[in-house]
């Protein structure tokens, strides 16, 4: 099964290295991929579980298609998803601590369409739990391919 650190072992990858590998990506403990065309509620929880947890990658713009090849939809527009994402990363009533810099984001340009990568950042233990919206109920943790409700936070 392909992981993260899979791609820190090439120096270079083609674009299209990238798109077959991300077409054929699918969620696990580290990686999310939400089709939302804008920045879904749901972002936030799985930046809450993967920075409790053990890092990931969300995928914005990727629908995720058991059996077969996932599928592109893109992001409609970027520049606001971006926006939003940032706004919310720097408002502790949003999130409790930021878990990307400018370096864990990237846009890519896939079948034509705008997706956005966002690796979060397991926290240090002293930061967590990472909750959400001035909650810390509202935190959650990774779980195989989901974001549940932390056990001891219900």
């Amino acid at each position: 099964m392909w992981e993260i650190t899979d791609l820190s072992d090439k120096e270079r990858i083609t674009e299209q290295e990238l798109e077959e590998i991300i077409l054929q990506l699918k969620e696990n403990h580290q990686i999310e991929l939400k089709e939302s065309t804008q920045l879904p509620k749901s972002f936030w929880e799985t930046c809450s579980s993967f920075a409790n947890t053990d890092s990931g990658l969300i995928i914005l713009g990727v629908k995720e298609i058991p059996g077969e090849r996932n599928r592109v939809t893109g992001v409609d527009n970027c520049g606001k998803v971006l926006t939003d994402m940032w706004n919310g990363m720097n408002n502790q009533n949003k999130i409790s601590m930021r878990t990307a810099n400018n370096e864990d984001v990237a846009v890519l340009k896939l079948a034509d369409r705008d997706i956005v990568l966002v690796f979060i950042r397991e926290v240090p233990m002293l930061h967590k739990p990472v909750y959400l919206n001035g909650k810390i109920e509202n935190s959650y943790l990774r779980t195989g391919d989901g974001d549940r409700k932390h056990p001891t936070r219900n």
